[in-house]
């Protein structure tokens, strides 16, 4: 994939937390596998039961988000 090291760090915390058959058909995934910068994706992965609940869940993927991007 040809990713920084803290890129890497992101999308294992990512994959972690959904799984890696969620990860693997995810566009964060196909993105990365393009060497595209596109952390973004990242974000469209905030929901829980179809809601967006208060609290971790978005903060976490902001964090990841932030990490990928060198943060």
């Amino acid at each position: 994939m040809g990713l920084a090291e803290y890129q890497a760090s992101a999308l294992d915390s990512f994959c972690y937390n959904v799984g890696p058959h969620q990860f693997i058909g995810s566009e964060t995934y196909r993105h990365a596998q393009a060497s595209n910068r596109q952390a973004d994706a990242l974000m469209s992965w905030t929901k829980a039961g179809g809601k967006v609940p208060p609290g971790r869940l978005v903060k976490r993927r902001e964090k990841e988000r932030a990490v990928y991007f060198g943060g």
